[in-house]
């Protein structure tokens, strides 16, 4: 434990230096490119887990949508029931 703490120390003290050595545009360029890269992670992390739902049946009975909702259960489908069915 001791070691890691040495290590993110000595990281820590590189990366205040370079911080450090940088004039002011070289500053707000890497924080522009850093909030750009954060926000593209994000923007693509939430489109590749989103679920796209198509319908599968519609204008179902009651009785017809439980059983099918109880199918995709049992088979641990993801599913969105609508008023429509």
């Amino acid at each position: 434990m001791e070691n890691f703490r040495v290590i993110i120390g000595q990281w820590s003290a590189r990366i205040k230096e370079f911080w450090t050595g940088l004039s002011l545009n070289q500053k707000v360029l890497l924080s522009g490119a850093l909030l750009f890269v954060i926000t593209a992670v994000i923007v693509s992390s939430a489109s590749i887990f989103r679920s796209d739902y198509e319908p599968l049946f519609t204008g179902l009975a009651i009785e017809d949508a439980a059983a099918i909702t109880a199918q995709l259960e049992e088979l641990n489908i993801d599913y969105l029931l609508e008023d429509s069915g």
